[in-house]
């Protein structure tokens, strides 16, 4: 707090002998707590603040209160080496500098000699000073948020190097926290563990604990902002280094997504949300509900853990990732380089809703794809399904269409086929009929060719029985009358010749007249051949004769015949109809 100029604002009075400084004047009123901070206590009596064991000097009071006038009195003692005098500083210039810090008295009896030494005070004290002197202003520390603890009106931060976890820096809010932190707040941030934060902070020792704290004075807001950002961007731009950022994109969604693996927590109202816009479709999903944390220390490693058994999961379609919204710094993880790369190198496809629509993270970059909240990613598959039953329907419906049309070409192309058959078979028919009524006249002139030609060779035959019987017989009556002649001379032997002769032809004559009835079996044979050929001999032993269904023709070959075409069957007695089925 800034005081008029050329006015007395505060009293030093430093005794050398008790080692004490006292404070008063106007100036103890705006300089409270930087007194405090050397140590002071009130003394309501003398209204003054007082330091016990004090080791400042007249300098060091000045620096200390560089830039307010002051008053010093020092009080000369036998034991301390501060020399007397009055020290007025104006505009914090040393109009004279004759002190010095005490020092240890040697005792002559004392055979080893004693070090020089502080008091742990005059210790705290130059600490103090040190630190003033090197952190004249405040400072602004920047690291991560390990701890946050809050007591009343007042928080205590721990928070880490970044590079360096080990090593860790204690910080107090003193007053009003919410105005403290209102920038980070105002920006969706909440002061919790596992943020990069940036505090303009004063440096202090805490002379009751001799710990180094840091009392902050403001939270940098833009730090953080600036910091989640370059971790989507610094993330991003690596996965694309190394050629992961679109794998996961380029993986392909089956037609019909049914078994979905899910990766969420069990608290909270997403899966709810989710669950009730699934059931729109009322397609009968197979969920597998992996349950994992989504924030905290644990998130990161439960949520590579859950991509990682998922994608060994052959039977999934798709990996469903979500929660619902959060601060930015509980929503960083799933801008995590490790937690982004198990996404992008999934096997199976990563569908993510991170926290609401205007948050974005690296997770959401690499997906297959990603939505706002997890009540559309559940809305997304349903009517995926819903639009994939309407194209099948209406694919079923033209395929039935077609199916129709072409029935009915195929009915019309049947009909006309129908009718070009029976022409045909009419035209084969008529065309066979004729070559049918030829063929039995052709047969019947061979068989009376042939049965005149075997009359002819008969009737030869007779002729030469008749002209051998002829000459036989006359032969055998000038034998017989040679014979009787002989047997008149000798009618032993001549008799027993003629018998044997007469013997002879009457065999002859045995072999003629069989010789006649072959040759009426053969001529009798000929016309049975001939009216066996006849078609109604034919139908009588068990054939049949195929014509077109008028009668029109007759059908003679297999592949005058469709399949399915309708034929008339002609028996010896009666005619039916039959379907000609395919080979």
């Amino acid at each position: 707090m800034s005081v008029p100029n050329g006015a007395v604002q505060l009293y030093i009075a430093l005794d050398g002998a008790s080692q004490t400084a006292r404070i008063s004047g106007p100036g103890t009123f705006h300089l409270k707590e930087r007194i405090k901070s050397l140590g002071a206590t009130w003394d309501g009596a003398r209204k003054s603040w007082t330091i016990v064991s004090c080791a400042y000097t007249a300098v060091e009071f000045e620096e200390l209160f560089a830039g307010v006038r002051l008053d010093i009195s020092v009080t000369e003692s036998q034991n301390s080496s501060i020399s007397g005098g009055t020290y007025e500083a104006k505009g914090g210039q040393v109009a004279e500098e004759s002190f010095s810090r005490p020092s240890a008295v040697e005792s002559p009896k004392d055979p080893l000699p004693v070090p020089t030494g502080l008091s742990v005070s005059s210790f705290l004290s130059n600490v103090e000073l040190a630190l003033r002197s090197a952190f004249p202003r405040s400072v602004f520390i920047f690291g991560v948020v390990t701890k946050v603890t809050n007591q009343g009106n007042r928080a205590f931060i721990d928070i880490t190097d970044p590079e360096n976890p080990t090593e860790t820096v204690s910080c107090v809010i003193w007053g009003d926290v919410a105005k403290v932190c209102a920038g980070l707040t105002n920006a969706g941030f909440a002061l919790e563990a596992n943020l990069e934060v940036m505090f303009q902070a004063s440096v202090k020792i805490n002379r009751r604990r001799g710990a180094l704290s840091l009392s902050i004075e403001r939270v940098v807001a833009e730090y953080t902002i600036a910091k989640v950002g370059a971790l989507r961007e610094l993330t991003n731009n690596r996965l694309k280094e190394e050629g992961l950022f679109d794998r996961n994109r380029n993986l392909a969604l089956p037609f019909l997504p049914r078994r979905l693996g899910i990766l969420t927590s069990e608290s909270g109202t997403v899966i709810n949300d989710f669950l009730a816009s699934l059931e729109l479709a009322q397609f009968g999903f197979e969920l597998s509900w992996l349950k994992i944390s989504v924030q905290g220390v644990a998130a990161k490693d439960q949520i590579i853990r859950g991509l990682t058994i998922l994608g060994q999961s052959s039977h999934l379609d798709a990996i469903l990732l979500f929660r619902g919204g959060g601060s930015p710094a509980e929503l960083a993880v799933f801008s995590d380089y490790d937690v982004a790369r198990a996404v992008a190198t999934s096997p199976i496809p990563v569908l993510s809703a991170i926290g609401h629509e205007e948050d974005q993270s690296s997770t959401q970059d690499v997906s297959w794809k990603y939505f706002g909240v997890p009540k559309d990613l559940g809305r997304y598959f349903a009517e995926l399904i819903i639009e994939r039953r309407r194209s099948i329907e209406a694919f079923v419906g033209e395929i039935d269409q077609r199916v129709n049309f072409k029935i009915e070409r195929l009915s019309r192309e049947t009909l006309r086929l129908t009718a070009d058959i029976r022409q045909f078979s009419s035209e084969i028919w008529s065309s066979r009929s004729h070559e049918v009524t030829t063929l039995g006249g052709e047969l019947s002139r061979y068989a009376a060719e042939e049965l005149r030609s075997i009359e002819q060779a008969l009737g030869y035959n007779l002729q030469n029985i008749r002209h051998s019987t002829t000459q036989i017989g006359e032969q055998l009556d000038s034998a017989l009358k040679l014979r009787l002649e002989r047997i008149r001379s000798g009618v032993g032997r001549g008799l027993g010749l003629f018998e044997e002769r007469l013997s002879r032809q009457t065999e002859l004559v045995r072999q003629a007249g069989r010789t006649v009835e072959l040759f009426s079996e053969r001529v009798e044979n000929l016309g049975l051949l001939v009216q066996s050929a006849s078609p109604e001999v034919q139908m009588k032993r068990g054939f049949a004769i195929v014509k077109q269904p008028e009668g029109e023709g007759i059908i003679t070959r297999a592949s005058d015949v469709a399949p399915g075409s309708v034929v008339s069957l002609q028996f010896a007695d009666d005619s039916m109809l039959a379907t000609i089925k395919g080979k």
